[in-house]
């Protein structure tokens, strides 16, 4: 059972994103940004968001360590809140809806809560660990097609072989514009069958959130290279999607996996 001071902080996680939406909405698609060392962007209220989290958890829940994505791990040795303050921030800059804020909560090998704030919408996703996702306070669940299966893919590098690889196996694969946490968001709702990350890079605060959404809602996990899942191994290729689009991804792992070690190693 989760514990009372988790789902506690998993509320003010919620208010402050909330009480952000204002500005994000007023300043969307009109905000100058600069460059991280590997190129990405970053906007002042990736940064005012990170701190703003990390400054109040540290007041209310002091025991709870933290990593911000742009402020940086200050974890402890317990649980800890990992947060994305703008999820997708090329696509809040281009005016796109795929950005979302997001957060999960991190204890060891599990993610017992998360959240995923569609502030374009003013849509709230969430979790806890064996309670189930839930959109707007309303239960959400996985779509089980039979065929047909719609997935998508992070991996330009290896997109081609991929497709071809699956697509004989009534699966279409789609290359995706935006970040993790909208693909999740995607399987969580039935929309999609599955996502796949084949892009080689990754992070606890680019998967975490949507990883434990989607399972809540019924999604499964498939670790790409013949090993076992862990959240700390959320860098590796993997795939999350419908149990059937599952098996289909196990049946192929072998050569899957061929595939990114050529272009990535391992």
């Amino acid at each position: 059972m989760v514990d009372q001071r988790v789902r506690e902080s998993l509320g003010l996680v919620i208010e402050v994103f909330r009480g952000f939406r204002g500005e994000l909405m007023e300043h969307f698609g009109r905000l100058d940004f600069e460059r991280k060392g590997d190129l990405s962007p970053v906007t002042v209220y990736d940064r005012k968001i990170d701190e703003e989290v990390r400054r109040r958890l540290a007041e209310d829940f002091p025991e709870m360590g933290y990593e911000g994505e742009e402020t940086g791990d200050s974890r402890g040795s317990g649980g800890y809140w990992t947060v994305d303050p703008i999820d997708g921030t090329t696509s809040y800059i281009r005016r796109l809806t795929s950005c979302t804020s997001m957060a999960a909560y991190v204890d060891g090998e599990d993610i017992l809560a998360a959240v995923i704030y569609d502030f374009v919408g003013d849509v709230l996703y969430t979790a806890i660990r064996g309670e189930g996702a839930y959109r707007d306070g309303e239960k959400i669940e996985i779509f089980e097609s039979d065929r047909m299966f719609e997935v998508n893919m992070h991996g330009r590098k290896v997109f081609s072989e991929v497709s071809a690889l699956l697509s004989p196996q009534d699966f279409r694969v789609h290359h995706p514009m935006g970040a993790m946490g909208r693909q999740a968001l995607h399987i969580a709702e039935g929309k999609f069958d599955g996502y796949m990350n084949l892009d080689g890079r990754g992070a606890m605060h680019d998967f975490a959130p949507g990883i434990l959404i989607a399972m809540e809602a019924g999604a499964v996990v498939v670790p790409i290279l013949d090993e076992e899942s862990s959240i700390y191994r959320w860098d590796r290729p993997f795939f999350i999607g419908s149990g059937k689009a599952a098996e289909i991804v196990r049946r192929n792992r072998e050569e899957i996996g061929r595939i990114f070690v050529k272009n990535f190693g391992e």
